[in-house]
Order: structure tokens, then sequence, then C-alpha cells
């Protein structure tokens, strides 16, 4: 790793791009703030990813990638390049459908995501 030092005028140079950066205009805030909606709108799993469902998971299932996939597909409406991530994702764990459906995960899950239904969505998408 390089200890890299930037010189004096460098610096000033950096700090300047930073000073000189408009707000954003009416239009752009409008635009903004429909992409949000937009997105908003998009079916999901509000998963945060905080992996407490995975610590008395007794197959160490990978939950919050795995629900992080489905939500993928959720907006790509196909499972075509996410087939692939699923495989490389269940390569050292239990597969989706390996659930035994004992849902102590949703014991653990703050948003109350019903994960056994989703695993289930999620095992038959791509097995």
């Amino acid at each position: 790793m390089s200890n890299t030092v930037f010189s004096g005028e460098q610096m000033a140079d950096n700090v300047k791009v930073f000073t000189n950066i408009n707000a954003l205009s009416d239009s752009d805030l409008a635009t903004q703030e429909k992409a949000v909606v937009t997105v908003d709108a998009e079916p999901r799993v509000d998963c945060t990813g905080c992996r407490r469902c995975m610590e008395d998971c007794p197959l160490e299932l990978r939950i919050p990638d795995l629900i992080n996939l489905y939500n993928d597909y959720l907006l790509q409406k196909t499972v075509i390049n996410l087939d692939e991530r699923y495989k490389w994702l269940t390569r050292d764990t239990g597969k989706a459908g390996d659930c035994a459906g004992c849902r102590v995960c949703e014991g653990s899950c703050k948003n109350q995501i019903k994960i056994y239904e989703t695993i289930k969505k999620i095992a038959k998408l791509f097995e």
C-alpha cells in the first residue's frame, strides 16, 4: 500500500473541485424525487442485511445475500445472470431448498420479514 502525499498545490486544487459544486436546481430535485418514487414503487423484501437471521440458522444459509438476490430478481424480472450468482452464494452452505422451515431466523429479524416464505420462493426460482 502506497502512502501518497499530495503537494500543497494539488491539495488546493482538490479542495477547489469540491467547493465549486453547485446546488441542485429545482428541475434536478424534481427528477431526483421522481427516481426515488419509482424505485420505492418496485416490490422488494426490506432486508437491511444485518445478518441476525444467520446467527441461529442450523444450515448457515446466507439469508441476507439470498434475499438481496431475490430483490434483484424482482427488479429485473428474470433469473438470467442471477442463477450463476445463486450457485456462487450457495457453494459453501445449504441451498434455499434445504431450508428446514424452523423459522428461527424470523424470530431474529427486526424487520419482521417472512424469511421462510421468501426462501421457498428463492428455491422455486433457482433450483
